[in-house]
């Protein structure tokens, strides 16, 4: 019983609201996590972007964990969506009303932007199974972004090392942005709850395609990538997606 509380309080631990900071060459990143999902605050020499701002029920208490971090919110050159789920894009319209920051997404998600509703999720463990129903509704103040991105960009607010590119496979509109070493992926993978391993994210429609994703991120989009910051959990190491690659789960 003692050791099943020990395992428990790892899991809240893992699960709970926090803030983490990663160097990645030249790029600094703190990470905070509401909810389970991961925001990324990341600084370079030319700028600071927000990555992800979460869902819109927490946009008052991300903006105070930005803060917290550092960083005036009304500084950020720019916010990047790595797709339209509500629990990523939710929390947009609420900071570009504030401060006016240009909000850059997908155009294969324009329909989720528009409508604030999460498209059909495709649980893939029991886990996201129990939180379907949750998922499934959550809902956002429809928008659309400042910029939409369909074919490799750069991201000039970060310099001339930042690209976007697009990768379609858990939404229609997922954008991979990356930094010199430090690649963000969203939803493509998760983090494990404990650990440092890859796991698949709880909800992919297509886990063939999902593969063929990760495959085209390590060898076409980020072959030299360092470390890989996902929507929930983790950081991951290149190493540790590889390892998932030659066994997927």
């Amino acid at each position: 019983m003692r050791h099943a509380s020990f395992i428990a309080s790892l899991i809240l631990l893992g699960c709970a609201n926090s803030s983490r900071d990663t160097s990645v060459g030249d790029v600094e990143i703190t990470t905070l996590r509401q909810a389970y999902a991961n925001t990324h605050v990341v600084r370079t020499a030319d700028g600071v972007v927000l990555v992800d701002p979460g869902s819109e029920e927490h946009a008052e208490e991300m903006d105070a964990q930005i803060r917290d971090a550092g960083v005036d919110p009304a500084s950020l050159s720019a916010i990047v969506l790595t797709h339209g789920h509500a629990d990523h894009a939710g929390a947009a319209a609420w900071f570009r009303d504030a401060y006016g920051t240009p909000v850059v997404g997908g155009a294969g998600d324009v329909g989720m932007f528009e409508s604030g509703h999460n498209e059909e999720l495709c649980p893939t463990d029991a886990r996201a199974e129990r939180r379907l129903e949750e998922d499934q509704a959550a809902t956002y103040a429809p928008f659309l972004p400042d910029r939409l991105i369909s074919e490799p960009s750069a991201l000039s607010e970060l310099g001339a090392e930042a690209t976007l590119t697009p990768l379609p496979g858990h939404t229609e509109g997922s954008l991979v942005l990356r930094i010199g070493e430090a690649v963000f992926i969203g939803d493509v993978l998760r983090g494990s709850i404990l650990g440092r391993r890859a796991r698949t994210h709880f909800y992919q429609c297509d886990l063939e395609d999902n593969e063929a994703d990760v495959q085209q991120l390590m060898d076409e989009i980020a072959p030299d990538g360092d470390t890989f910051f996902t929507g929930h959990f983790g950081p991951l190491s290149a190493d540790a997606i590889r390892t998932w690659m030659a066994d997927p789960s």
